[in-house]
């Protein structure tokens, strides 16, 4: 868990049911607390901190991340901004768990080839059709970013992908042109992939510095989980029954 802010949680917490338009009796009634708790909490100079089991109530029922609620100051985000951490966080979580695992994809597929007549092939979501006249004006793809839509930016040598209901989300790391690829100069996009159309979620260069820390993160838990086995249902099935099987 995140380093605890008392300040900071329970600001927050009365932030939320503000937002909500819950009382905050009704709040400390699903934290399991007597009525004035949070407000002689905040009073209280000492290290006295709530119990992780009113964190964790509170936290379900104000639908909010944990890590969140306890070391963010939401008071600087738009409930917008609030449902991307919250997105984040919970993307974080699951990579962490081995319960989300990303795909590895080479950004040269965003430039597969389409043939003019035939059209046998479709361009990426991300990709917009170009055209080169030293290869009989077959099109190709080429990164189009949905954000840094003033200056020309392209993709680094991978990106990632994880599939759920028939939706992707993408972890594409781009950056300018011009510039070398080293870490300070990479700019992470997000998109959502669904019908074959991209959406936006959220891009570091619009430079919130909440959300780019989570971006950060994420970074690090994808590349780092992909450097690990992972097994999935049937794999796990067969090895248990194994282990059940020769038990004894």
């Amino acid at each position: 868990m995140t380093n605890f802010n008392k300040t900071i949680c329970i600001n927050n917490i009365y932030l939320l049911a503000k937002r909500r338009k819950e009382k905050i009796g009704k709040i400390e009634e699903v934290g399991r607390v007597s009525k004035g708790y949070l407000s002689k909490l905040m009073k209280d100079e000492k290290n006295t901190t709530p119990s992780i089991e009113f964190i964790v109530l509170i936290a379900n029922y104000l639908e909010i991340d944990i890590n969140t609620l306890i070391s963010c100051d939401l008071s600087e985000l738009t409930p917008s901004e609030i449902k991307l951490l919250n997105f984040l966080d919970r993307l974080l979580k699951k990579t962490y768990e081995d319960k989300i695992v990303w795909n590895k994809h080479s950004s040269q597929e965003f430039e597969e080839p389409i043939d003019s007549n035939t059209n046998d092939r479709h361009l990426h979501p991300l990709s917009q059709p170009i055209t080169n006249a030293l290869s009989n004006n077959k099109y190709r793809g080429e990164f189009k970013s949905l954000f840094c839509v003033n200056e020309t930016v392209e993709p680094t040598e991978y990106y990632y992908s994880y599939d759920f209901n028939e939706t992707s989300i993408l972890f594409v790391p781009v950056k300018k042109a011009s510039s070398i690829e080293i870490e300070n100069n990479i700019i992470f996009e997000m998109y959502a992939i669904k019908d074959n159309k991209a959406s936006e979620l959220y891009s570091s260069a619009l430079s919130n510095p909440t959300l780019n820390d989570k971006l950060n993160c994420l970074y690090k838990a994808i590349t780092n989980s992909l450097l690990h086995v992972h097994l999935n249902k049937d794999t796990m099935d067969i090895i248990d029954n194994f282990m059940l099987y020769t038990e004894t």
